[in-house]
């Protein structure tokens, strides 16, 4: 039993290790044109830099968008999802610089911690050869490679659930043990939303195991109940009311389940292309075995197993029908069953080689096993390149900086997605019309702004003849960095 044990856990620590390693090289790459470029390089780094610059206690540790240098600071408060992981994201933003590495280096420490409770927990339930598939998967999958440490939730959502779901004792639960699963589920939650919906899936899977789940499901809904409880007392706080709460919550969920049109055949459609993409066209085929050996008769007393994994997809399935339209180019739901998806595979790679008695024929149908899940997830890989920033984006933000420095605000008609990150300036986006121009003038020039010098992007719609009559107006400077019209106004 001993060694047994030993081996799962030696299982467990190779795939945290290959996993952080896999992530390592690219934790200090530039923020790409994607999820991440959005999530990472506006969202995480704009509350990072307002904090950084403003003060958390002094801005109540409130999530702010497109902060302003006021004074105090003022911004749009950000209230899609609760602040948990902004939080943490922050802490390792002033502990591990304020750069790309430190964003994402919390998600892939999550995603190595995960690593290590999946297949730890593969191995002590299951054999050497499903357990060898399965981290496989893991160091080649395309959706553990992306959403693994991207600085976004997922990473830190999923690792605090399944430590919940694996804290869960075989048989009845005490206050003791209850106490910590509710409290993983409540630091789940607080990282983000659709930790609520890993709470159908474990208790599909505790039902498939025919273990009690009555009092554990209390336990997991106590802990979500306290997070969503604590976070809209938050919100009370910063937003100063119950009613302006409701609006910041309907607006959310709004967001979360924003009205495109879609259909069902469609919906269908697209996960079928997002587990193509995002683990290979063999977990798709895996998924359909493991549906017909759930209630088949030949599966035996493996059965159990693939239950347990297609319970895990429910966390995925939930998401979709929640919020459809998402669901649609949101791909990293399936990101959340990744222990469910694992199990599958490991069962199957199990259940295959059970069937061969010669131990020569178990070695080769093993490496067979292997070699066909990595060439699967690696073809996906190939059919998905990286939407890496522009190299003129960059080039962009570094003149930029030269030339205003960080105490600047800039005023621009451009949305730069991921490359605000970049700018050592205050940048407000999108800024087009002339009434919203004077006005950041008006707030400049009046000593509002806790900045040296305003700078205006020209909206190619106005022309040369308004900046000309900025300059009349304002006074100022005229400058045209790469043939685009600046105006420049100093205290």
């Amino acid at each position: 039993m001993s060694r047994f044990r030993g081996e799962s856990l030696l299982f467990g620590l190779v795939a945290a290790l290959a996993s952080f390693l896999r992530h390592l090289p690219r934790l200090d790459r530039p923020f790409g044109l994607d999820l991440e470029g959005v999530m990472g390089g506006r969202f995480q780094a704009a509350f990072c830099k307002a904090w950084d610059l403003g003060g958390f206690f002094a801005l109540d540790g409130r999530p702010l968008l497109a902060p302003l240098p006021t004074m105090p600071m003022t911004g749009e408060l950000y209230a899609n999802h609760p602040p948990l992981y902004h939080w943490a994201s922050f802490l390792f933003y002033r502990s591990f610089g304020r750069d790309e590495f430190a964003l994402r280096l919390l998600p892939a420490l999550c995603c190595a911690v995960l690593a290590f409770l999946v297949l730890q927990w593969l191995r002590s339930i299951g054999g050497r050869t499903g357990a060898l598939v399965a981290l496989a998967l893991v160091l080649v999958a395309p959706m553990v490679d992306v959403y693994g440490a991207m600085a976004n939730y997922e990473s830190p959502l999923i690792l605090l659930s399944f430590a919940a779901y694996r804290l869960l004792p075989a048989g009845r639960i005490g206050p003791g043990r209850g106490l910590a699963v509710a409290g993983l589920m409540f630091l789940a939650v607080g990282q983000d939303w659709p930790a609520l919906f890993i709470l159908p899936a474990i208790l599909a899977s505790r039902l498939a195991e025919r273990r009690p789940f009555l009092r554990p499901m209390l336990w997991l809904g106590a802990g979500a109940a306290a997070a969503l409880l604590a976070y809209g007392l938050l919100l009370v706080s910063w937003k100063g009311g119950f009613t302006p709460t409701g609006k910041a919550l309907d607006l959310a969920l709004h967001s979360g389940r924003q009205a495109l049109d879609w259909d069902l055949l469609a919906l269908l459609k697209a996960q079928l292309r997002h587990l193509r993409r995002g683990y290979g066209i063999l977990m798709i085929a895996t998924l359909l075995v493991a549906l017909l050996a759930a209630w088949g008769p030949w599966a035996g007393s493996r059965r159990v197993r693939y239950r347990m994994g297609l319970a895990w997809c429910l966390a995925a399935l939930v998401y979709v029908f929640a919020f459809p339209a998402r669901a649609l180019d949101h791909e990293f739901c399936w990101f959340y069953p990744l222990p469910g998806l694992l199990l599958l595979v490991a069962t199957l790679a199990d259940d295959l080689v059970a069937r061969l008695r010669r131990p020569r024929a178990i070695l080769a149908a093993g490496l067979v096993l292997v070699a066909s899940f990595v060439a699967s997830g690696l073809e996906a890989a190939r059919s998905r390149p990286l939407k890496e920033m522009p190299p003129e984006f960059l080039e962009l933000a570094a003149e930029a900086n030269e030339l205003t420095g960080r105490r600047a605000l800039v005023l621009t008609p451009r949305i730069y997605a991921a490359a605000w990150f970049y700018f050592q300036a205050w940048i407000i986006e999108n800024v087009n019309e002339p009434a919203d121009i004077e006005r950041g003038i008006e707030a400049f020039v009046a000593g509002k702004l806790d900045v040296d010098r305003i700078v205006v992007e020209i909206p190619p719609a106005l022309g040369p003849a308004w900046a000309t009559g900025l300059v009349a107006r304002h006074g100022g400077r005229l400058v045209e960095p790469q043939g685009i019209p600046i105006w420049i106004l100093e205290r």
